[in-house]
């Protein structure tokens, strides 16, 4: 893991590069099937990592107020800049490890692509400690897919890559020197570590090198299972 010091460099200057183009990302996939999970009955989220703030925007049009953090300053600057007011919508440069935990709990907390940077043995009582009872936790992060049974489904996923618009080149150029020397679970160990350190949570995986975890808290009577989905 790189010290979060040179993570905000780099998200910094990615957050630059994303700011000196017009040309906006869409909604993964995978990030649309993570908001599918989201309780019809939420009212207040926290988005931890919320980068350009595209996740927290898509909660706000929902009619959920969220606040969105994340360590990089260039990345709530420019988040900011996006988000054009929207009175649901508060961002904050907060690092989730170090800050105190903002004012909460809330009903659903969001992490997309943050927690690789973290050791989860560490983050996970974190977000844990942020959502109300009966709330949900949503985790999602990179994996690799390794080894000669994996090369059909890594094809089809480069496939569906090339098919989406590709940013620009002077941002991925700056994503690939951040990932560079990052490592990420493999498929198999995500269920096991999971399994392990968030008992009860589903796991999803996803065409494109991520999966999502799916955690609730159960409420004040014990029973988490009311809950209808988004």
């Amino acid at each position: 893991m790189k010290p979060m010091a040179a993570v905000v460099v780099d998200f910094d200057k990615i957050a630059a590069a994303l700011g000196a183009g017009d040309h906006e990302r869409t909604l993964t996939r995978a990030e649309r099937w993570l908001l599918r999970q989201v309780p019809a009955r939420a009212t207040r989220a926290l988005d931890v990592g919320c980068g350009d703030g595209l996740l927290t925007r898509a909660l706000a049009a929902r009619g959920i107020s969220t606040l969105g953090i994340d360590a990089s300053p260039g990345m709530i600057g420019l988040a900011r800049r996006r988000a054009r007011n929207n009175p649901r919508i508060e961002y904050r440069v907060a690092d989730i490890m170090t800050d105190p935990l903002p004012e909460g709990p809330f009903d659903v907390v969001v992490s997309v692509s943050a927690v690789h940077h973290i050791a989860l043995d560490e983050v996970l009582p974190r977000l844990i400690a942020a959502v109300a009872p009966g709330g949900t936790l949503l985790i999602q992060d990179v994996t690799t897919r390794n080894g000669l049974r994996g090369l059909p489904l890594n094809a089809l996923a480069w496939c569906a890559r090339r098919l989406r618009a590709a940013p620009a080149k002077a941002v991925t150029v700056l994503y690939e020197a951040h990932g560079a020397d990052e490592q990420y679970l493999n498929e198999r160990d995500v269920e096991v570590i999971y399994r392990r350190l968030l008992p009860g949570s589903r796991v999803e995986l996803h065409l494109e090198w991520r999966y999502t975890i799916v955690w609730e808290l159960p409420g004040a009577t014990g029973d988490a299972s009311a809950s209808s989905r988004g």
